[in-house]
């Protein structure tokens, strides 16, 4: 993404780049969409009540993947466990994306395939936000996550 002046305005140009831990809806084709979230070790998604820049996978939707690629190794922790939570916080399902991913294999540029409960499944009941728990403490890493679900009616 590039920042020029036209007529006196800052106007952003190019592809819009996410390095936030809230979502960003990155593709979308009929009722299919992939919600792309980038986060590290001290910034982690989850429920923020109140923040309505958080991207939800809608109620009752049907959870194709979530594939986890790791950019920087992760240093320090014992595990993280990638799920769902209502917007309040209530936790759905706290690793039905990803079971815990251990240390050792959260690696430079490892990629993850999520075989959580919820991957191949409703998604729930309610809206839910992504959640990443870790285990121990962390001192570097970061990732990209990219979630696909179908809105069923």
């Amino acid at each position: 993404m590039s920042l020029e002046s036209i007529g006196g305005r800052k106007t952003y140009t190019g592809p819009a780049v996410r390095e936030q831990k809230h979502g960003a809806i990155v593709a979308s084709y009929g009722s299919r969409k992939e919600i792309e979230y980038r986060f590290s070790y001290d910034d982690l998604p989850d429920a923020d009540d109140g923040n309505s820049m958080l991207i939800e996978v809608p109620a009752n939707s049907y959870v194709e993947s979530a594939l986890l690629k790791v950019g920087t190794a992760w240093v320090g922790g014992t595990n993280l466990v990638v799920g769902l939570e209502q917007t309040d916080g209530t936790v759905i399902d706290a690793d039905g994306l990803h079971a815990a991913i251990v240390t050792a294999n959260l690696t430079a540029n490892s990629i993850h395939v999520g075989g959580g409960a919820l991957v191949g499944a409703s998604s729930g009941a309610n809206d839910a936000i992504v959640s990443v728990v870790t285990t121990g403490t962390y001192t570097a890493g970061d990732a990209r996550l990219v979630v696909t679900f179908a809105e069923l009616p």
